[in-house]
């Protein structure tokens, strides 16, 4: 089972194509078999900053879901240029 099922969620709510906005790089497993009309990460800080947080997976996350998003919204310069290194 998903453990986190975006799909029948949305289609509980009678959500058909809903516009998904992210501040976190692993949410596009969450993403699987749902119908999504566009995609939008916004990148808020360099979390892969963050003690405790796994920095290579981190972002190479971060590089599969720039890949995939529709638009993408940096907070600070300092943010932007990490996320497209």
């Amino acid at each position: 089972m998903d453990p986190f099922p975006s799909a029948p969620l949305c289609r509980a709510a009678r959500i058909p194509s809903p516009l998904i906005w992210t501040y976190h790089p692993f949410v596009l497993e969450t993403l699987t078999g749902l119908d999504y009309s566009k995609l939008v990460y916004h990148n808020v800080d360099d979390l892969a900053a963050i003690p405790g947080i796994g920095s290579a997976a981190f972002k190479a996350e971060e590089k599969r879901l720039l890949s995939v998003a529709d638009a993408v919204f940096t907070q600070a310069k300092r943010s932007g240029r990490n996320a497209f290194r």
